[in-house]
């Protein structure tokens, strides 16, 4: 298993009339006393299911697991690959829920369990009611930018094909670098909306949801650059960059490949770690 691990961090706000997030999980743990009975379809293609969670010093963990029982890999013996003889491949994500700032700090594993797809399940185990999630972007960045008019947006793409569909205008700007990179055969494909020194801004609800959408983890590391500029009359403009202010928590950690419990617990531990130091400003903002 990879030994390096990201943490990144989201505010979650259940829907008019869905559970909170605590309720949900505990719902989703109550499907059955073993994890593959609360395994449920997400998606049509994913095998989702939780499996396991527990409460530490006023704190909600988790582990969310990706069922995967198709296209695995052989096994590399000395006479030649043979084929795994196996029940399917556990792609285990670990969390970490602070009821107080309603902020989760969640594992980055692109072959893993994304918040999104996380929360597509919990909505499936709680009548179809599901949840709103942003980023938790560092210092004032959201501030900043909520301060004055989006003049210029600039967003970086690498391999748009690969990204999944999305909506509205977030939809619009995805289709469009799709056609361009298969005009051009470039394998990063940047977009530049500009005003320009034209009067006014951009649409701005429209570059809200282009910015939530691109900075999603659900993207993964397809999105090279995401910033905007931002105009308060009489002042310089203001340029944000969305990435580089994504909180997130990087380490390289001495993970066993073959004790499950104990890879899980030190996951557990950095994610414990890195969101207990962040928790006072994050419950200051956020609370």
């Amino acid at each position: 298993m990879d030994r390096s691990v990201t943490v990144r961090y989201f505010t979650i706000e259940p829907v008019v009339g869905a559970a909170g997030f605590v309720d949900a999980i505990e719902a989703a743990h109550n499907l059955g006393a073993t994890p593959h009975l609360r395994e449920k379809t997400v998606r049509t293609v994913s095998r989702v299911r939780l499996e396991t969670r527990s409460r530490v010093r006023g704190l909600l963990f988790g582990e969310v697991v990706r069922v995967q029982t198709e296209n695995i890999p052989p096994e590399a013996q000395q006479a030649g690959l043979v084929p795994l003889t196996i029940g399917g491949l556990g792609h285990s994500v670990a969390f970490c829920y602070d009821e107080e700032s309603s902020v989760i700090a969640i594992q980055f594993d692109p072959r893993g369990v994304s918040l999104g797809l996380l929360l597509d399940y919990l909505s499936i185990v709680n009548d179809g009611r599901g949840f709103v999630y942003n980023p938790v972007i560092n210092d004032d960045a959201w501030d900043r930018y909520n301060r004055g008019n989006p003049k210029t947006l600039t967003l970086s793409i690498a391999s748009p094909q690969q990204l999944d569909g999305l909506a509205g205008a977030s939809g619009s700007v995805l289709e469009a670098s799709k056609r361009l990179a298969e005009i051009t055969h470039a394998p990063i494909v940047t977009i530049t909306v500009t005003m320009g020194h034209a009067r006014g801004g951009l649409f701005k609800r429209s570059v809200d949801q282009i910015v939530r959408a691109f900075s999603s983890e659900e993207q993964g590391d397809a999105v090279r650059g995401l910033s905007v500029k931002s105009k308060v009359d009489g002042m310089p403009s203001d340029e944000i960059d969305f990435l580089k202010d994504l909180a997130r928590d990087r380490d390289i950690l001495e993970l066993p490949s073959d004790d499950h419990d104990q890879h899980l617990r030190e996951r557990w531990n950095f994610i414990e770690r890195s969101f207990v130091a962040r928790l006072p400003a994050l419950r200051e903002m956020y609370g």
